[in-house]
């Protein structure tokens, strides 16, 4: 759950207002941070399907393209 905080508070919209730089670094390593977390549960990420969106966003097959932007409101985080 530690690296679930920390990638929502490097992704928060109050980011934008307090003019915060984030780089695509810092995007990356947290990304890199939540996969190996999902490994560490779930290795080789045995027992996720293959639908399941986290899986899916980690593998870069996820369908970002086809999907409307208010499905990505995170708002309520």
């Amino acid at each position: 759950m530690e690296e679930v905080v920390k990638g929502k508070k490097l992704l928060n919209k109050d980011n934008v207002a307090s003019k915060t730089t984030i780089t695509m670094k810092q995007i990356i390593e947290a990304q890199d941070n939540l996969r190996g977390a999902i490994m560490i549960g779930y290795p080789a990420y045995y027992g996720l399907p293959e639908y399941e969106p986290v899986r899916m966003i980690l593998e870069k097959s996820f369908p970002f393209e086809d999907m409307a932007n208010e499905v990505f409101d995170v708002s309520h985080f």
